[in-house]
């Protein structure tokens, strides 16, 4: 079900946890590693395929997971393994179409800690970012932004603002990005190449400022309720031709 590639990062590209104003190893404690099924009959299926992974975030201590929505739209299991290898299983609560955000719930407790969500209307260009990989240290992305500017996508799909990267990292799907105190400012959806040798990778800028469970008068639950009851139900899928 899961694969864990040792390959790693030149050490002058990975952060060093004794220059970091926060816990790297406490963030990636709350990184897990996801492995979702999709059933063949599924819209998706054809163009994302019925076996997708990627990474998800704890964002809280109630076991919300923030993802990328095309990872888990229309899943019929969702697996997240733990950094300890422990797995546990999620549902889906919603896939926010305007973010591209996908919110999960795990069916049991996390005790994996979360990463607390930033601001990412303070980044500017040429400010350093961090990328976290399900391989641990070895796979953390000391990297910066190099524009704030929007995003259309090939497959029909537009941001008003995204944050780019360089140089990015192979295995972004879901990737969370961090902000020099540690919080979560964005999650990857996509690259490409870019100038010289180094690619470029998308993010969703404005939404994580917009989640409110930080917020204890507006849960994650109630945030996304309207979400919910739009999102696509699983009898959706199977009647889709």
């Amino acid at each position: 079900m899961f694969s864990l590639d040792p390959w790693s990062f030149p050490k002058t590209r990975r952060p060093d946890p004794e220059q970091l104003d926060f816990d790297l190893d406490q963030s990636l404690n709350a990184l897990l590693q996801l492995h979702v099924q999709v059933p063949p009959q599924a819209y998706t299926a054809p163009i994302l395929g019925t076996t997708r992974t990627g990474h998800g975030v704890a964002i809280d201590t109630d076991g919300h997971i923030l993802t990328i929505g095309y990872l888990v739209t229309e899943a019929e299991q969702v697996w997240c393994r733990k950094r300890d290898g422990t797995v546990v299983q999620a549902d889906v609560l919603a896939y926010d179409q305007p973010s591209g955000f996908g919110l999960l719930k795990s069916f049991s407790r996390l005790d994996c800690g979360f990463i607390p969500l930033g601001k990412s209307s303070q980044l500017a260009a040429g400010d350093p970012v961090y990328m976290l990989g399900h391989g641990g240290i070895h796979q953390c992305l000391k990297t910066a932004v190099t524009a704030i500017k929007p995003f259309a996508g090939s497959w029909e799909y537009l941001l008003d603002l995204a944050i780019f990267i360089e140089p990015a990292h192979p295995e972004w799907s879901g990737s969370p990005l961090l902000d020099q105190d540690g919080k979560l400012v964005g999650m990857g959806f996509g690259s490409g190449r870019g100038c010289g040798s180094f690619a470029d990778c998308a993010w969703r800028r404005t939404s994580v400022d917009e989640l409110t469970i930080d917020q204890p008068k507006r849960p994650a639950d109630e945030t996304f309720k309207s979400l919910k009851d739009a999102s696509p139900s699983r009898e959706s899928w199977q009647a889709t031709p």
